[in-house]
């Protein structure tokens, strides 16, 4: 079973609320090939400086683990969709190998990539 971590995201100056999962302000050790939910809630201060669920109607969020510029250097992922699992993904994996796995897990959806090696997607 998935463990869930909670975070709390000041978007007012980009930082880690110390509550939900770091209420010490410090974020839980993430141990290699446990499941981990991650949920992210963003906050934003008001007029009162009380931190407030930001309005996120109509926008997108990029989450990575690790150095903000810092790529990957090891690992794999999976992909779920609707229940249904990929098989290991290469942190590595050219487009067509993140295609096959895609369409593998798709059904009979039509999935397309664009542009060519290194920047794909």
């Amino acid at each position: 079973m998935a463990q869930n971590i909670d975070f709390y995201i000041d978007v007012t100056n980009g930082s880690l609320v110390a509550a939900g999962s770091t209420a010490n302000g410090v974020m839980p050790t993430l141990t290699r090939n446990d499941t981990y939910n991650f949920r992210v809630r963003l906050q934003q201060r008001d007029s009162a400086n009380f931190l407030r669920d930001f309005d996120t109607t109509g926008s997108s969020i990029k989450l990575g683990i690790g150095g903000i510029d810092d790529g990957p250097s090891d690992g794999q992922f999976k992909l779920v969709l609707n229940s249904v699992t990929s098989n290991a993904i290469s942190f590595n994996a050219t487009t067509t190998q993140v295609l096959t796995a895609i369409s593998g897990i798709a059904g009979q959806a039509t999935v397309t990539t664009y542009g060519s090696e290194p920047y794909s997607y």
